[in-house]
């Protein structure tokens, strides 16, 4: 009641000094306090791709299947896991492949049937059952699960409360993958299999399983918010489920997920009070929004933005190139792909500042690299440089730049003394200033590679193009040089390994394949010993980096801004989890 009469002395105060605020707002804090309701929203940088937990590993989408679905573990704001629907798990002290999960007895579905060791089941097998059900990655995740055993090594009737999962080799990363793997129903894995099946032209998840989860028809998770609605672009929304075990996630009434890729509409929603929390805050705006009593929080994040080549020898040897191809602008006819040559890969990313990038582009919000994991995490390579181009001497980096792109020539002919058109594809509704960079990038590369050398003449024009993310995910992979900015769900550099650069992964859009990279990985998830492990995996990346296999640009500072009465710190890999904000 005191806070009511508060408001009300402060609607009747803004009245008699004409204040801006809108009358709209004052009725909504009216309502919350009348009612004792509380809602939270939330402004992204982009729209989900999909409501199915198991479409696509994004960020965008795990934010809501978060908050909806739960997996057998769970990862802090560091990476770190703990126990959510499984209480504990261990290994078999003789065979490795083996590993036991005691599950929780308390859990329960929002149609209110038990959660059960079936679900996992259920879930796993629909991922395994249709690894193109995305290009998301999650079959990936699972693809060293060998079988499933639902009785005990004796053969008598398993507990109840006991999930034994055998390997195909000893995978001592194999429960923080699990983090990453959201439980569905039994039930609504069936039912969204047998729509599949019914569609079986459907090249990923069709378009009725998806709009099964979009329309609410199949969503129904064990996590302490229900799906109430997603309209795209516009808004997700989740209320509060009552029956959660744990009401420490549960103080929303309401949570709403409101996309907003332009970072400046994202700071006046929050002065708006349109939301109570926005994700990456320009560093542009922080103090201002600190003058104005809000809480800015940042930190260094895992999302490395780069650019990946397509390097698949395959569609060159078929003649069936797949990717938008490099032109001749004189008569439009398509030529080989540059990428398939290192010297080619080496050229670009040597002439390209990342310091400037960062500065210029992002305002100073990200760290320059020239590897896939930041400085203080798993599998950080510490004797690779942060770049190839020296800012203290530009005109020898580019010199070293175009040097490469000669040797380049000597195999690839037609890259010299004609007119040469090279789309550069990216987003421009999904990371912070995703389309500037692209455009940046096109206008660093064009600028560098139009010159002459020992009697040959470069004329390499960039065109940038960029598109909305619905559709930018869905083409990437005919694309010759693409935009990702990608986070790593276990916060290890086996996860980059397997995510980007191991063959198989729908986020690896360049179909990168080294044997010698593939042989150190999969050794690599089968050593125990932690250091061991990682030397294995770094070698695998050192590899990758001398391919230059990839350009990578920089970090993104993950910094979020919101009321002063809200307390939530940043995670490393950028998810706003609304159940993690609390007020103070």
């Amino acid at each position: 009641m005191k806070k009511l009469i508060s408001l009300l002395c402060a609607l009747n105060l803004v009245t008699q000094l004409g204040c801006t605020t809108t009358d709209s707002q004052i009725t909504r804090e009216v309502a919350q306090v009348t009612n004792g309701s509380k809602d939270l929203a939330i402004a992204t940088v982009g729209d989900m791709s999909a409501v199915d937990p198991h479409f696509n590993f994004l960020d965008l989408n795990i934010n809501l299947s978060k908050l909806v679905y739960e997996s057998l573990v769970e990862q802090d704001k560091d990476k770190k896991i703990k126990p959510l629907l499984a209480t504990s798990w261990s290994q078999d002290s003789k065979d490795k492949t083996i590993w036991r999960f005691q599950l929780r007895k308390d859990v329960f579905f929002q149609n209110g049937e038990p959660f059960s060791k079936g679900d996992v089941l259920a879930s796993l097998d629909r991922i395994m059952k249709y690894e193109k059900l995305s290009k998301g990655g999650y079959a990936l995740i699972l693809r060293n699960v060998d079988f499933v055993r639902t009785t005990d090594l004796n053969g008598k009737d398993a507990n109840p409360h006991e999930l034994v999962l055998v390997t195909k080799v000893p995978a001592p990363l194999f429960p923080t993958s699990l983090g990453s793997i959201f439980i569905m129903n039994q039930k609504d894995c069936q039912t969204a299999i047998a729509i599949q099946e019914q569609d079986s032209e459907a090249v990923h998840s069709s378009q009725q399983v998806l709009q099964a989860f979009a329309n609410g028809s199949l969503v129904n998770g064990t996590g302490p918010y229900r799906f109430k609605e997603w309209v795209p672009g516009q808004h997700a929304k989740v209320v509060r489920n009552s029956s959660y075990r744990d009401s420490s996630r549960t103080q929303w009434d309401e949570i709403t997920l409101v996309p907003t890729s332009d970072a400046k509409k994202r700071v006046g929603l929050l002065e708006s009070k349109t939301v109570q929390l926005i994700a990456s805050v320009p560093r542009s705006e922080m103090q201002k929004l600190q003058d104005g009593n809000y809480v800015v929080n940042r930190r260094a994040g895992l999302r490395n933005m780069h650019m990946q080549f397509a390097q698949n020898p395959k569609d060159e040897k078929e003649k069936k190139p797949s990717h938008i191809p490099v032109k001749d602008k004189a008569t439009g006819n398509a030529l080989p792909n540059p990428l398939l040559n290192r010297h080619f890969r080496k050229a670009l990313n040597y002439s390209v500042n990342k310091n400037e990038l960062v500065r210029e582009i992002m305002q100073g919000a990200g760290y320059p690299t020239g590897q896939y994991m930041p400085a203080g995490t798993i599998g950080h390579i510490n004797k690779i440089g942060n770049q190839y181009f020296n800012e203290n001497d530009s005109e020898a980096s580019i010199m070293r730049a175009r040097l490469a792109l000669y040797e380049a020539s000597k195999e690839l002919t037609f890259l010299s003394d004609r007119e040469i058109e090279i789309p550069v594809h990216g987003p421009n509704d999904r990371y912070p200033n995703d389309a500037l960079i692209v455009e940046k990038l096109a206008q660093i590369w064009t600028k560098a590679f139009h010159f002459s050398m020992k009697g040959k003449r470069f004329s390499l024009t960039f065109v940038a193009h960029t598109e909305p993310l619905k559709t930018y995910f869905v083409n990437n992979a005919t694309y010759l040089i693409s935009m990702m900015g990608g986070g790593v769900d276990n916060g290890q550099i086996e996860g980059a390994l397997r995510l980007y650069f191991i063959p198989g992964s729908g986020l690896n859009a360049g179909g990168y394949n080294n044997d010698k990279v593939t042989d150190l990985y999969k050794r690599g998830i089968s050593e125990f010993d932690e250091a061991g492990r990682t030397q294995l995996f770094q070698n695998a990346m050192n590899l990758v980096i001398r391919d230059f296999a990839f350009l990578p640009l920089f970090h993104v500072e993950e910094a979020i801004a919101h009321e002063s009465n809200l307390q939530v710190e940043p995670r490393v890999d950028g998810l706003l989890l609304g159940f993690e904000v609390q007020h103070k």
